[in-house]
C-alpha cells in the first residue's frame, strides 16, 4: 500500500507543470478542489462545443473571475437547445404540411382510377 501511494505521488509530481499551468489559481497541489476541476473541464467541453467556443475560452483564459463566462455559456446552452428543438419543429411541420398537400393529388389520381368506365368515357 506505501508503494502504491509513493507511485501516486511520483505521478502526481510528474503532471504537477502541466496542472499548475492548465488550471492556474485553482492549482492547490494536493488540495486542489477535484470538484471544481472535473466542473471546469465539463464547462470547456461544452463551450467548445458552442459556435465561438475558441473565442469564449480564450477570453475566459485572460480573466480572474469565471462567473461572467460561466453564466455566458449556460445561457448559450438553454439557446442551443432552444434552437435545435424550434429546427426539428420545424421539419417535423414541414414535412407534415407536404404529406398534407400530397393527399389530394393522390386521392385524386386513386379517385380517376376507381370509377367505373361509361359508355362516353374511354
Amino acid at each position: 500500500m506505501l508503494e502504491k501511494g509513493q507511485e501516486s505521488r511520483r505521478e502526481l509530481a510528474k503532471k504537477t507543470p502541466l496542472l499548475s499551468s492548465a488550471l492556474g489559481s485553482m492549482w492547490a497541489e494536493h488540495k486542489t478542489s477535484w470538484t471544481d476541476v472535473r466542473a471546469l473541464a465539463a464547462w470547456t467541453r461544452v463551450a467548445m462545443s458552442e459556435l465561438g467556443g475558441t473565442r469564449l475560452l480564450t477570453f475566459a483564459a485572460r480573466t480572474q473571475d469565471l462567473r461572467a463566462f460561466s453564466g455566458f455559456a449556460d445561457k448559450l446552452e438553454v439557446s442551443a437547445k432552444a434552437a435545435r428543438y424550434v429546427r426539428r419543429a420545424s421539419s417535423r411541420l414541414s414535412r407534415f404540411i407536404a404529406r398534407k398537400s400530397a393527399m389530394p393529388a393522390l386521392r385524386s389520381a386513386a379517385g380517376e382510377r376507381s370509377m367505373p368506365r361509361t359508355a362516353g368515357s374511354r
